[in-house]
């Protein structure tokens, strides 16, 4: 695996090596790409075209890269990373559209100490999309409960399958979906170059496979938490969320 942190004009030639070299995977923390514009787009199309004539796989470009805790791996620009003496193991998986976003929930994971399985920042998706790494958290063992920050679903099919095999692996998912207005769906285009569809339709989808649906990153990092400690409850169990100006507070109880 190879991480770039490169100005864009350079990480052609940088391809080239990484080809050479048999590297397999390439995460792109670059960015300047389809985000940017016609020039930036033409740029990341010749970057996935070297890639697969080489055989390898990109994450990004445009994103904070990836952590795998149980690897010891952190190929991530994160700060809190670098602010802690070992990586936070635990069982809850993240896939963000945002790297920032990402980050933050890792930062305010660890100040309440959550642990987390694998974290990774898909950025603009030129290669790899969400759906890859939501399959790989659905099968991986070491991952409990899988959340999502999503700007827009690419295949749309395969997204709603995979919801249905979390389900059936009672591996709980917890989204937050950004671009549910005109204002968002523009802000989320210039951010990764994605394009936001109908929220009423992702939402209805959602709903019918049994995600938690969130409109705070820090709410569900909490929501999280719960559900990887949650118990076997009963069918007839009830779930309450309270939050005030200070901070969110989600309870459960079973056998209501």
């Amino acid at each position: 695996m190879a991480v770039l942190l490169l100005p864009r004009q350079h990480t052609p030639a940088a391809m080239v090596d990484c080809a050479a070299k048999g590297v397999q995977c390439v995460v792109a923390i670059t960015s300047g790409y389809a985000e940017s514009g016609a020039e930036g787009k033409a740029a990341q199309d010749l970057m996935v075209a070297e890639a697969r004539a080489a055989g390898m796989r990109i994450v990004g470009p445009n994103c904070m890269g990836l952590m795998n805790t149980h690897h010891n791996l952190a190929a991530t620009t994160g700060v809190v990373v670098g602010l802690v003496d070992k990586l936070p193991k635990g069982g809850i998986g993240i896939v963000s559209q945002s790297g920032a976003l990402m980050g933050t929930m890792l930062a305010r994971g660890v100040d309440m100490e959550a642990g987390f399985s694998s974290t990774v920042s898909v950025g603009n998706q030129a290669d790899l999309n969400i759906n890859d790494f939501f399959e790989y958290l659905i099968e991986g063992p070491k991952t409990d409960v899988i959340c999502l920050y999503i700007e827009e679903v690419r295949e749309p099919a395969r997204f709603a399958a995979l919801l249905a095999s979390a389900r059936a692996a009672d591996k709980p998912v917890l989204v937050l979906k950004a671009g549910r207005t005109a204002a968002g769906a523009a802000a989320v285009s210039s951010h990764t170059a994605s394009l936001a569809g109908p929220y009423a339709v992702f939402e209805a989808v959602c709903r019918a496979h049994g995600v938690l649906l969130f409109e705070s990153p820090f709410d569900m990092i909490q929501g999280a938490m719960l559900m990887g400690r949650r118990p076997e409850m009963s069918s007839n169990a009830v779930a309450e969320r309270f939050a005030d100006d200070v901070a969110p507070l989600i309870t459960a109880v079973a056998n209501a």
